[in-house]
């Protein structure tokens, strides 16, 4: 028991961390309930994309390939377009029109609350099977991944929204898209090149997706503008 405990504590510990260090961020704190709620929300699409994504696997489990283009396409359509979609269906649908969205920074932190409570759900589930090593090697990779998708989410719905109440309904369309496409894209080459076993060249990438994506927040809240 206290070693499940223990294991429980390693996989939570990572959301923990990224949760309160972009709240930290907020010059304008957002209802705790609020948040709470979005982080909810990413627990509860953990039910639907584990059983899409175990369907997808089903229907190609007799295909085994060496071909890039292949797996590149699996890992986009059977992993990232799911799990990527359905948090930017929670972000859009109850964050952008949401009253509380007030300020420019607010919608990135329910995006990264909602891909949070994803990560801590899917964390727990992969340490609770591969134990300690697992955990810390989740602890510096798939959770902050997941933080990185978020901000990407929230960043691009951020500028949408500001361009919403400007009236240039056009470019606002075209960060919509930005908001999905773009972390689709890079949770894809994430789990792309470790599917190709290009260990070097994703632990490059991982590198620089963090430092962008820590930049981008900190100064996301730093112009944190009203709306």
């Amino acid at each position: 028991m206290y070693y499940f405990r223990f294991l429980f504590f390693l996989a939570i510990l990572p959301v923990v961390y990224l949760c309160n260090y972009a709240t930290m961020l907020d010059s304008s704190p957002e209802s705790p309930h609020t948040l709470s709620v979005f982080f909810k929300d990413g627990i509860l699409i953990s039910i639907p994309v584990i059983i899409l994504e175990l369907i997808f696997s089903a229907l190609f489990e007799d295909t085994q390939t060496t071909d890039i283009t292949t797996i590149f396409l699996q890992v986009l359509y059977g992993v990232a377009l799911i799990e990527e979609g359905f948090k930017w269906i929670i972000v859009m649908t109850k964050g952008y029109n949401n009253e509380e969205f007030d300020q420019s920074y607010d919608i990135i932190l329910y995006s990264i609350y909602t891909g949070l409570g994803f990560a801590a759900f899917e964390n727990v589930e992969y340490v609770f099977t591969g134990g300690v090593v697992t955990a810390l090697s989740r602890m510096l990779t798939a959770v902050p991944g997941h933080f990185c998708f978020a901000i990407a989410i929230g960043y691009f719905l951020s500028k949408a929204k500001k361009y919403q109440i400007e009236g240039n309904h056009f470019i606002e369309g075209i960060n919509i898209v930005l908001s999905i496409v773009v972390p689709i894209i890079l949770h894809t080459f994430y789990d792309f090149l470790i599917e190709i076993n290009e260990i070097e060249i994703w632990f490059i990438y991982i590198v620089a997706l963090f430092a962008i994506s820590f930049l981008l927040l900190k100064r996301a809240s730093k112009e944190n503008i009203n709306f």
